[in-house]
């Protein structure tokens, strides 16, 4: 599933951008065009390990072709890519004709090419075409090396993110993929309905996001001469960067028999946010409640927060879950000298769950605002496992095992992990025709409002006075089976805006 799983990341970090873009009462990204010009100018102030500065972009910057290629060879294998979408086969390193129409097997085949990595079946014809328009954005300001300008920072996957013009980018190759699910039919109630299964009501805390002051190691970025200079130094810098107070949700579920299950959260627009500059002409269009909004416009802004699997009793049950238990976040990294000393003593494992890669817990929530910001909790029960003989237009092929009693199963990134074999951003991963077609008693809308607590006085100086981070720890903080993010929380005074958090159910 490595091409399904790429380009799943991409779509949530540009779903995930796009709801802190309606925090700010932004309008959705414009479209890429080749015969325009960048529109946002970015001045990364970044330098890289020599020295070597990372060049600036004026807004208004053309797209020129670079030494190694030119625009029209990568037109030409955009264009490739999108007759294979339409025509519903690829093109083998032998001219064979590979189908892509069964659904998971296409989206993989389909991701691999556009990614170009080494599952590409067909890499000769197909190029590499991220990687191919990656380029042409990071040597934009010198696309011949003729002055010797260092690569942008969209160059590089470790910077790419800072820079506005990276998401203009992504959405116009996530557009293929748009292309290729467009195809496919939309989902039949029978593969959304969970059969004797009910979710009957979801409560949320008060989710409430600030901004604290974090610590960040940079002891490596100084040049030393041994290693018992390096063990002499502690360099730290301190960064305000945004947080959020962890939160628990409960949901209630009514089962007719005793049944494993798994569950899926995400966090998407509210229909109640018909007066943001987000929604622009269709503003108007967009009502109050879900059975009338546009859900098919707003279901590639959904996040997916949380997904795992439960074991369902028969009658009511109550699902409890806290946000640092989130399948899909990892807290900060450790320290460079608590890795050092931790290869030095021979302990190359962190901790028995890999967890080191996934989204910052920090970020799951988009910033808030002092009077509120109105979103949409969205919860789905379904079946574990599949029926492949059934459904194989779309589960994947490979099976999955659970032994109850496990809480955390996690692949690298808990996102990419398969439960289920439903496709990666199931249900929000097709054409949504008809609300009333779509909506099942297994699922469930919360309208939710993220707050914003002001952590700074009228004089803007921290109110933080010690650090709520302390990395240094983190290693014997991790048990056995479960990850202890290494950041701290505020105090509890700071946290709290109020006492009032939402009732549970």
């Amino acid at each position: 599933m490595r091409g399904e799983a790429f380009y799943y990341y991409y779509q949530q970090i540009l779903a995930r951008y796009n709801l802190q873009r309606m925090a700010n009462y932004l309008p959705e990204l414009e479209d890429f065009d080749w015969e325009e010009t960048i529109k946002t100018g970015y001045n990364p102030d970044l330098l890289y390990p020599n020295g070597a500065q990372f060049p600036a972009r004026p807004a208004q910057q053309e797209i020129s072709s670079i030494k190694s290629y030119n625009i029209e060879d990568l037109k030409a294998i955009e264009q490739r890519i999108k007759d294979a979408i339409d025509s519903g086969f690829v093109l083998g390193k032998d001219g064979n004709k590979i189908p892509i129409t069964q659904y998971v097997k296409g989206i993989n085949i389909i991701g691999n090419i556009i990614e170009g990595n080494q599952d590409s079946v067909n890499s000769r014809y197909y190029g590499s075409y991220q990687t191919m328009m990656r380029n042409l954005f990071a040597l934009i300001m010198d696309p011949t090396n003729e002055h010797g300008v260092a690569p942008g920072v969209i160059g590089h996957y470790e910077t790419a993110l800072r820079d506005p013009a990276f998401y203009i980018l992504q959405k116009y190759i996530n557009n293929l993929f748009a292309q290729y699910k467009d195809n496919l039919p939309s989902y039949k109630p029978d593969d959304l309905i969970f059969n004797g299964v009910t979710v009957q009501d979801v409560a949320v805390d008060k989710l409430v996001t600030y901004f604290d002051l974090f610590d960040i190691d940079v002891s490596n970025a100084v040049d030393v001469a041994s290693m018992d200079e390096l063990e002499k130094l502690n360099y730290i810098a301190k960064a305000m960067r945004l947080n959020h107070q962890p939160f628990n949700y409960k949901i209630k579920v009514s089962s007719n028999q005793k049944t494993s299950a798994v569950v899926r959260v995400f966090l998407g627009p509210s229909t109640a946010l018909t007066h943001s500059n987000f929604y622009g002409e269709q503003a108007s269009d967009v009502y109050y409640g879900h059975d009338t909004a546009d859900l098919d416009r707003l279901r590639n802004y959904f996040v997916e927060l949380d997904r795992f699997p439960v074991e369902l009793k028969n009658g009511d049950n109550l699902i409890k879950r806290n946000s640092r238990e989130f399948t899909t976040t990892v807290g900060d990294n450790v320290s460079f000298k608590s890795l050092l000393k931790s290869a030095e003593s021979g302990n190359t494992v962190l901790s028995s769950v890999d967890r080191q890669c996934g989204f910052p817990d920090r970020l799951v929530l988009p910033m808030g605002h002092k009077a509120g910001v109105p979103y949409a909790l969205f919860v789905m029960v379904t079946p574990y496992g599949a029926d492949e003989h059934e459904h194989a237009d779309y589960y994947h092929s490979e099976k999955v095992n659970y032994q109850t009693g496990v809480k955390d199963i996690y692949s690298c990134n808990g996102l990419m992990t398969v439960l289920d074999n439903r496709p990666l951003g199931f249900p929000f991963d097709r054409q949504i025709e008809n609300f009333g077609r779509f909506y099942m008693p297994n699922m469930y809308f919360k309208d939710v409002v993220i707050f914003h607590k002001d952590s700074t006085t009228d004089n803007n100086n921290v109110l933080i006075k010690k650090n709520v981070n302390d990395f240094d720890n983190v290693l014997s903080q991790q048990t056995a089976h479960k990850y202890i993010p290494s950041h701290r929380l505020m105090d509890e005074e700071i946290v709290r805006e109020d006492d009032d958090v939402r009732a549970y159910l």
